[in-house]
């Protein structure tokens, strides 16, 4: 039972600019982070963690401004579905 946030504007080293995104997934229940998910943004502005879903234990996060794409995800470790 898990929780999805996307945060499409983090950015770790400038604050104050957008930055590739990033999602974090939470246990549902206790409210503690069970993995931080990225990718590899082609560009700043991609918008990782714009669009989030989750569905048992699978996790999918768009990345709109990448000509609408989408990345899945294993909602418990992190791993990237390829």
């Amino acid at each position: 039972n898990v929780a999805i946030v996307g945060a499409s504007f983090y950015n770790s080293g400038a604050p104050w600019l957008q930055g590739d995104g990033m999602a974090y997934v939470f246990d549902a229940t206790t409210g503690a982070l069970v993995s931080t998910l990225s990718a590899r943004a082609t560009t700043r502005e991609d918008s990782f963690g714009r669009s989030v879903a989750v569905s048992g234990n699978v996790v999918v996060v768009g990345m709109p401004m990448d000509r609408g794409m989408a990345y899945v995800f294993d909602a418990t470790s992190g791993i990237l579905d390829k």
